[in-house]
């Protein structure tokens, strides 16, 4: 037992050194580690701090000494430590330690930058970055990773504040790029504008800048690239002179023997062109630049000078021959004493030379008026045929020719100055007698041609050159052929008569005086040429893409690109309806122009279009029209059930057309109420009309119906009160003007009230059936449709087309008497052709064979090929693809 003991005790005291060994190793690593972690700490080129859980240093390493300005004993351990941080103190650590932990969550690190606090209380940039180290005794650790970020935020602002210059360089040098464009722009556009041929080459003579107008004038082609001197060359080629060398003179020019060269060329072409150069060279200061060549088409001011030398020579020629005459006869009759007969015959020889010689500076001083804008014009409605008739017998009277009058369809009055009308005719019956003086007659035809009065003088004379032709009315322009220099005449005529017509919005054609004297037109005319030019172009645009769309079915892989070409179809027809509409708005609210005189001045085509009418009236018409298609398509398909065709397509095109007829018939609707309002602001006058309504007052009611006696008194009508102030105001308050404020002559027919109450019923009923349609498929279960329902449906295409056709009807009956409102009347307007009447008939005819003729050829097509057999044929089935 002692054994045993024994044994136990001594390997007990084995263990016991063995132990201490141990104890003794470990401790000699604890103490080798400790020395490696605060050899590390120390040399960290990193400022380290480490904090217990409870907010207090408990290193604090050499950097972190030198960083702060700190000695480790001071932070270390210590409750009251200086605080590092900038806005906390050093017990304040904790509490920031506890928002990183909650921060941190399942992470160990974090990165930030603050202000740390130096002991001298300077502030400094810092970063940190906090590493939480869990121990084994449950105790967390926090280490501060601290590095002093002052040079790289230094840095760092440097390059934000070089940046920033770089950038605003760099917006400079964009917006000087900019400018430099836009000033190459305008330059390049000025060179482009002139019209002159401009040449610029640089110090070699190699051409850099060359404007189109070179090439039109020459026929050359581009020339950059190449020398000045390859152009003169090209130029010598087509010279008509043959003695003339630019070469040359280029040549001395680009070698400085000469400053500057201007010189005159004359090309071998039909027209004889006539050319003038000049050349310069371009210098900077203390430097030759380049040079610069100006090339100038004289051709026209030459032939203008020869016209005018050639005017000069004919006037002073015309001049002579009437005065020579006039003395000559004056000195007969002071040397002799002649007999009464005979001095009878010299004094009519006198005043006719005095009336030709007056009738030659008349002409002169016409053109330089007419040049100078100074013409003035006494305009009144003229009889036309009378004056063409006058005329002509006075020319009957003194010519050879026998001058005949023959006038067609109408009286012919014109709206113009007569004494300006009878001066265009002297001149053209007068060249016309001129010129002929081997024929026996001249016709003179009147015509009305659509708004238009035409004149027509004929001669069957010796006639004019074709080549010359189209220079008959140019100022300062004479035939050039021996025949017509054997007649007298200065060649004045003819151009003052076109300006005289052109100042009356006519027009001279060819070799025949057409006088179009516009009534409605001419005094809108210019005011609505843009919207209707513009509505021929949507029309185009509507029907190139529609003929497209039925032609090239089979051409698209997809069908849906192929339904793509309805987008043009629909926007050119909206856009049609659009611009002829804004014409009407522009009878009922014109501006956009002033009238002087009845004729339009100042004309704004933009302004004219967009009148306070044109809103309600444009969205009016849109609304409306789709309504009508929306109901036309509906009622195609509810015939087509009627009828016992029950395909999905059917029932597909009943349901989309129904519901967009109701859509559009609300539009209406409310548009409709913009219209009331418009009427009661802009045409109070039509709105009272339409109502019946003839005294000014408050809470006005709504008249439906009634017949009104001898004394303006409505019987047997449905009164709405307070309606037609509503409408016109929305108010009940709202004040309507009533028909007594209006002269008589100024108000509107009263009939256009049954007009209005029809066209408002017609609309309400169109608007109820599809609202009926909608409820009964609302309803619960799939019944088929009654039958009085579908004709209903039916109806809708026929009723929205007799609503448009009452509205319309409404528009320009309730307009009356103006056809331009507060401008012209209807009265004022109209033709007086005694054709009208078969040419309304003739019209009738024809639409109603298209219409017959339309709907024969629709009927044989849905008649032979059906909706449903067509979507078999195509691989449909219901609508869906197999």
């Amino acid at each position: 037992m002692a054994d045993v003991l024994l044994e136990q005790f001594e390997q007990i005291r084995q263990d016991k050194h063995t132990l201490e060994d141990r104890v003794r190793e470990r401790t000699k690593e604890l103490k080798n580690s400790e020395e490696i972690k605060r050899a590390i700490i120390d040399s960290s080129i990193d400022a380290i701090i480490a904090v217990d859980s409870n907010g207090l240093i408990i290193e604090f390493n050499p950097e972190a000494e030198r960083m702060f300005g700190l000695k480790r004993e001071e932070v270390v351990l210590e409750k009251e430590a200086p605080s590092l941080f900038q806005g906390a103190s050093c017990m304040a650590i904790k509490k920031m330690l506890e928002k990183f932990e909650f921060i941190l969550g399942k992470r160990h690190v974090i990165v930030e930058e603050i202000s740390g606090i130096r002991r001298d209380g300077s502030v400094f940039p810092i970063e940190y970055k906090i590493v939480e180290i869990q121990l084994g005794n449950n105790e967390t650790l926090y280490n501060l990773f601290i590095k002093d970020i002052t040079e790289r935020t230094r840095a760092e602002e440097e390059r934000v504040r070089h940046a920033l210059a770089l950038e605003k360089l760099n917006a400079e040098l964009f917006h000087e790029k900019i400018a430099i464009q836009e000033q190459r722009d305008i330059s390049e556009h000025f060179i482009e504008s002139v019209r002159e041929g401009l040449v610029m080459s640089d110090r070699s003579g190699t051409i850099t800048i060359v404007n189109r107008r070179i090439e039109e004038m020459f026929g050359l082609g581009d020339f950059s690239g190449r020398s000045i001197e390859d152009l003169a060359n090209a130029i010598d080629t087509m010279v008509l002179t043959p003695d003339f060398n630019l070469m040359e003179q280029t040549r001395a020019f680009l070698d400085g023997e000469q400053a500057f060269v201007e010189t005159e060329f004359i090309f071998n072409d039909v027209e004889k062109s006539v050319f003038s150069l000049y050349m310069k060279q371009v210098d900077v200061p203390g430097k030759n630049h380049g040079f610069l060549l100006v090339f100038r088409d004289r051709t026209e001011e030459e032939r203008l000078n020869r016209m005018k030398n050639e005017l000069i020579s004919v006037v002073s020629h015309e001049l002579r021959t009437p005065v020579a005459t006039i003395m000559g006869y004056v000195e007969l009759m002071m040397m002799y004493d002649l007999p009464a007969s005979q001095r009878q015959q010299f004094m009519e020889t006198i005043s006719s030379e005095g009336s030709r010689l007056s009738s030659l500076l008349d002409d002169v001083l016409d053109i330089q008026r007419l040049d100078n804008d100074g013409m003035t014009y006494h305009k009144t409605y003229v009889p036309l045929l009378e004056l063409v008739e006058g005329v002509a017998e006075q020319w009957n009277m003194q010519s050879i020719q026998r001058i005949y009058v023959h006038a067609f369809n109408g009286d012919f009055f014109a709206y113009a100055d007569q004494n300006r009308m009878v001066q265009v005719l002297h001149n053209l019956i007068g060249n016309a007698v001129k010129y002929s003086p081997g024929a026996d007659r001249i016709d003179i035809t009147l015509w009305e041609e659509k708004e238009w009065l035409c004149i027509d003088v004929r001669d069957y004379g010796i006639g004019i050159p074709e080549n010359v032709q189209d220079l008959l009315f140019t100022k300062f322009y004479r035939v050039d052929n021996s025949d017509h220099r054997q007649i007298g005449g200065t060649g004045l005529g003819l151009y003052i008569s076109r300006k005289i017509v052109e100042d009356h919005q006519g027009t001279s054609i060819g070799l025949q005086l057409s006088l179009l004297w516009p009534m409605f037109m001419r005094v809108a005319g210019q005011a609505i040429a843009l919207p209707l030019f513009m509505e021929t172009f949507a029309f185009f645009v509507e029907a190139i893409f529609l003929g497209i769309y039925l032609y090239t079915w089979d051409r698209f892989k997809k069908k849906y690109t192929h339904m793509l070409l309805l987008i043009p179809v629909a926007l050119g027809s909206s856009a049609s309806a659009i611009f002829i509409t804004t014409v009407n708005s522009f009878m009922n609210q014109p501006q956009g122009f002033t009238l002087i005189n009845g004729i339009m001045k100042d004309i704004h085509p933009i302004a004219a279009m967009l009148n306070p009418a044109t809103p309600t009236k444009v969205s009016h018409v849109l609304a409306s029209s789709y309504t009508l298609s929306a109901g036309v398509l509906a009622g195609i398909a509810a015939f087509s059930q009627l009828r016992g065709r029950n395909h999905v397509y059917y029932k597909k095109a009943l349901k989309l057309t129904t519901v967009c007829a109701l859509v559009f018939a609300v539009s209406t609707v409310m548009i409709g109420d913009s219209s009331g309002k418009f009427l009661a602001k802009y045409q109070p006058e039509k709105l009272a009309a339409a109502e019946w309504h003839f005294k000014t007052m408050t809470k006005a009611p709504l008249v439906y119906g009634g017949i009104l006696d001898e004394n303006n008194e409505v019987k047997y009508a449905i009164e709405i009160p307070y309606a037609l102030s509503i409408l016109a105001g929305n108010r009940p308050d709202t004040e309507v003007k009533g028909l007594e404020e209006f002269p008589a002559d100024l108000r509107p027919p009263l009939s256009i009230h049954y007009m209005f109450d029809l066209k408002v019923t017609t609309g309400v009923i169109i608007l109820l059936i599809p609202v009926l349609y909608v409820i009964r498929r609302w309803l619960p279960g799939r019944k088929p449709y009654p039958k009085w329902l579908l004709l209903g449906i039916v109806l809708l295409g026929p009723l929205a087309m007799i609503a448009i056709e009452l509205g319309w009807m409404f528009a320009e009956v309730g307009r009356q008497p103006w056809i331009l409102r507060g401008y012209m009347k209807v009265s004022e307007a109209a033709t007086t052709s005694t054709s009208v009447g078969w040419m309304l008939i003739l019209f009738i005819l024809l639409y109603l064979i298209l219409c017959f003729s339309a709907i024969r050829v629709l009927s044989k097509l849905f008649r032979n090929k059906e909706a449903e057999k067509e979507l078999e044929s195509l691989g449909l089935e219901g609508g869906i693809v197999h």
